[in-house]
């Protein structure tokens, strides 16, 4: 059992810094304490570590209460990097201190020291966050017909298979698939572009791919019995979607920054249009409505005054109204959707895009327990709790800034708001609760949450 840090080898008028715990993943809430012998003195308290080759920085001061004590889940900071009760405010709120250059996500484990300053000295604590769980087994596929890495849960029970789909990024979205696998889950990570043996653009990508992995996990012996569910993140939400509806073998899906409309892909090649995705070899039509000027010379304005674009009124612009060879048939999907958006997507309108989802799957009296989940001040970005988010709202693109939207206490808080939702949502496929019980009838559902 976990206790408070031991600090027996402090002086009496040092403060005690205690945490707990001090080793967990990622994704785990810890508590934070001062105590010192003084009330109404102030403290300070500094996070700051190295992730993925960027050095993170946070602090936060306070007044300690009539017993010296400070509980930053009690008290909210006079000042600092972050405002309002919330202990894992430090956590979140790092800010970029120094980039080391590009350095790929990698699996290894977080070390964040926590440091309390007081004027009768400092003492600190190194917190471990893990991105994997102990006993998870990381299996890079080799020889295989489907490119990605597979991770197995501890002593290899699993309550269900998640196939993860990255966005447009491409390659193999490891980290998603890590720490879902930590919660009791077999994980396919599934790259299906930019990763060697694959397309190196998103374009005309064979949906008969992504059924392909399906077909592989449903034929493994430790995997044949379970249910299998898609996770996908923007395109690769899109992505999971499509396969969703053709392919029965799905039990649900988790989509983050969804879209209900399939778009054009991704080409290198200047002017040149191309499909996402192909079935039997045939490309699929994709959302192609007229852009109207006035969009237009927005996005050209803001790239020209080096403006972060927003991409979010013309892909609304593409899309509206919809066209029926170009909407995803999400009402053939035979299981629950936990969709997930941001009402600040600036990359494009998720929030829209999902609420027309589940207005299909109404429409069409569908028998699954859906959720929406949609929060206000969140972007496309929305991602496992606890992480850095003052850098989520733009992103380089080397050539162009992207808006992509949100606040950094937004995403805070949509994180922490959503993470749980989706564990849960996975645990209900996982028993077989799929249908919604009303008075004994199944009905459609949408379980509308405005965060």
């Amino acid at each position: 059992m976990l206790g408070w840090s031991a600090q027996a080898r402090l002086a009496p008028d040092d403060p005690q810094l205690v945490v707990r715990p001090e080793s967990a993943l990622f994704d785990t809430a810890v508590d934070v304490r001062v105590k010192t012998k003084t009330p109404d003195v102030p403290v300070t308290l500094e996070a700051s570590g190295d992730i993925d080759g960027t050095t993170y920085r946070s602090w936060a001061s306070f007044l300690t209460d009539a017993s010296g004590a400070v509980d930053l889940a009690r008290v909210a900071p006079l000042r600092g990097t972050y405002s309002g009760v919330d202990p894992m405010g430090l956590f979140w709120s790092m800010v970029t201190i120094k980039s080391h250059g590009y350095v790929p996500a990698s699996l290894d484990p977080i070390h964040i020291r926590l440091t309390v300053y007081t004027k009768a000295g400092s003492r600190s604590v190194v917190v471990t966050r893990s991105r994997i769980g102990p006993g998870v087994t990381r299996i890079a596929l080799h020889g295989e017909s489907i490119v990605g890495t597979l991770f197995r849960p501890k002593k290899g029970i699993a309550r269900g298979v998640v196939i993860v789909l990255g966005g447009s990024e491409g390659g193999v979205d490891e980290n998603r698939a890590a720490i879902i696998a930590s919660h009791g889950f077999e994980t396919l990570a599934l790259a299906y572009f930019g990763a060697d043996g694959l397309p190196s653009e998103l374009a005309n990508i064979p949906l008969e791919y992504v059924q392909r992995a399906i077909a592989w996990v449903h034929e493994r012996p430790e995997t044949r019995n379970l249910p299998i569910i898609l996770e996908g993140d923007s395109k690769g939400a899109e992505l999971a979607l499509l396969v969703a509806a053709r392919e029965p073998l799905v039990r649900g899906v988790v989509a983050f920054a969804p879209s209900s409309s399939v778009f054009e892909g991704f080409s290198t090649k200047q002017g040149v249009q191309r499909a996402s995705w192909t079935i039997s070899g045939t490309p699929l039509a994709y959302a192609d409505n007229p852009i109207p000027p006035q969009v237009k010379a927005e996005i050209k304005a803001d790239r020209a005054a080096k403006r972060a674009v927003s991409f979010r009124a013309q892909y609304m612009a593409l899309a509206t109204p919809p066209k029926p060879e170009s909407t995803i048939a999400v009402q053939k999907i035979a299981g629950p959707l936990l969709l997930v958006a941001g009402a600040d997507d600036q990359l494009w309108p998720s929030d829209v895009f999902a609420e027309r989802i589940i207005a299909t799957r109404k429409a069409n009296a569908l028998k699954f327990r859906d959720e929406l989940l949609i929060f206000p001040q969140a972007g496309h970005e929305i991602d496992v709790p606890y992480m850095p988010t003052g850098d989520l709202a733009v992103f380089n693109e080397g050539s162009f800034r992207l808006a992509l939207g949100g606040t950094a206490s937004g995403y805070a808080r949509a994180d922490a708001s959503m993470w749980p939702k989706a564990l849960a949502f996975l645990d209900r496929i996982s028993t077989g609760a799929l249908e919604v019980q009303s008075s004994g009838q199944a009905a459609t559902a949408g379980r509308f949450r405005y965060l």
